[in-house]
C-alpha cells in the first residue's frame, strides 16, 4: 500500500469521530445581549415605561414617514408607500406601487425590561381588501428595521 494513502486513512479516521464529538460538546449560537428574538429586528429597553417606550417608537416612524395603521396594547402596525426600488424588485408588470408594513411587537421579559421587535412586509395591491398581499421580508433585510429599532432605544436612554 502507497504511504500517502496508509498516511491519509490514518488521520482521516480518527478525524472522523471526532467531529461528532466536537459538536456534541460545542454550545450553540446564542444571542451576545443575552436575550433572544426570532422576529427580523429587536432592542432591549431598560427602565423605561411602556408609555414612554411607544411615545419614542410612533415620532421615530413618524419622522421615516410611517402612518400608524394599528394601534394596540402590545402590538403595533406602521406603513408606508415603498420606494421605487421596493416596487421594482417587489412589484408586479401592473406598475402598481407597493407599500412596506412593520408589525411591531412589545413583550416585558422581567420587571423594568421590554424586548421591542418587528418583523417588516411588504404589501402588494395596498388598501384592496380582495387583492392585497403580504410579503414577510426575510431577516438578511434587517438593517433598516434595525435602525429605526435603535433610535427608539437612542432616545430613550
Amino acid at each position: 500500500m502507497n504511504t500517502t494513502v496508509r498516511c491519509v486513512r490514518l488521520f482521516t479516521i480518527p478525524l472522523l469521530w471526532l467531529v461528532p464529538w466536537v459538536a456534541m460538546f460545542t454550545p450553540g449560537c446564542q444571542s451576545p445581549h443575552g436575550w433572544t428574538s426570532n422576529r427580523m429586528a429587536s432592542v432591549m429597553i431598560k427602565n423605561q415605561s411602556h408609555e414612554l417606550i411607544m411615545t419614542a417608537t410612533k415620532d421615530v416612524f413618524r419622522e421615516h414617514s410611517y402612518q400608524t395603521l394599528r394601534d394596540g396594547p402590545d402590538e403595533y402596525v406602521f406603513e408606508k408607500q415603498g420606494t421605487g426600488m421596493n416596487t421594482f424588485v417587489y412589484g408586479d408588470l401592473s406598475g402598481e406601487a407597493v407599500w412596506v408594513r412593520v408589525k411591531l411587537v412589545l413583550h416585558e421579559q422581567s420587571p423594568g425590561e421590554t424586548l421591542v421587535e418587528c418583523d417588516a412586509y411588504i404589501i402588494r395591491g395596498h388598501g384592496n381588501s380582495f387583492f392585497e398581499e403580504e410579503q414577510k421580508l426575510p431577516k438578511y433585510k434587517s438593517g433598516p428595521y434595525q435602525e429605526l429599532l435603535d433610535q427608539i432605544k437612542m432616545r430613550l436612554h
